[in-house]
C-alpha cells in the first residue's frame, strides 16, 4: 500500500510541477533596439527653431512638431519619406522613422512657398 500511495504523490507532484511550469510567462529574447529619440521643433512664421539636426545612423527617431506661427506648417524629409500632416497655429503633430542611411538630408516645410522663403533644415545622419 505505501508504494501506491507513494506513486501517487509522485504523479501529484510531477503534474503540479508541470502545471506551474507551463504557467511562467515565456522570457522575450533580448534585443538590441535602441529607445526611441523624440526631438521636438517648432515651427513659426517660414523657420524651424532647429536649422540642423543630428543623429546616428539606425536610431529610432520621433519628430514633434508644433506650429508657433500663424500659417499652417508640416515637415518633410524627402529622401528617407518622412511626411508630418500640415498643422494649424498652436496645433501639434509628430511623424517617428528609423534612418537607414548616413548622409545629409534637407528637411523642409511643404506649405506654399515657406520652403523657398527659408523654412529648411538638415538632418545629419552619422
Amino acid at each position: 500500500m505505501n508504494k501506491k500511495y507513494l506513486a501517487l504523490v509522485l504523479v501529484i507532484i510531477a503534474v503540479t510541477g508541470s502545471i506551474i511550469w507551463s504557467n511562467q510567462p515565456a522570457k522575450s529574447p533580448a534585443t538590441s533596439e535602441a529607445p526611441i529619440q523624440t526631438i521636438s521643433i517648432a515651427g513659426s512664421n517660414f523657420i524651424f527653431s532647429l536649422t540642423e539636426i543630428t543623429v546616428k545612423k539606425g536610431q529610432p527617431i520621433k519628430i514633434v512638431l508644433t506650429n508657433t506661427g500663424t500659417y499652417p506648417h508640416d515637415f518633410v524629409i524627402d529622401e528617407l519619406g518622412v511626411r508630418t500632416s500640415i498643422i494649424g497655429p498652436g496645433e501639434t503633430t509628430e511623424v517617428a522613422f528609423t534612418p537607414d542611411q548616413a548622409g545629409e538630408f534637407e528637411y523642409y516645410c511643404s506649405v506654399g512657398k515657406h520652403r523657398a522663403m527659408g523654412m529648411v533644415g538638415k538632418l545629419i545622419v552619422e
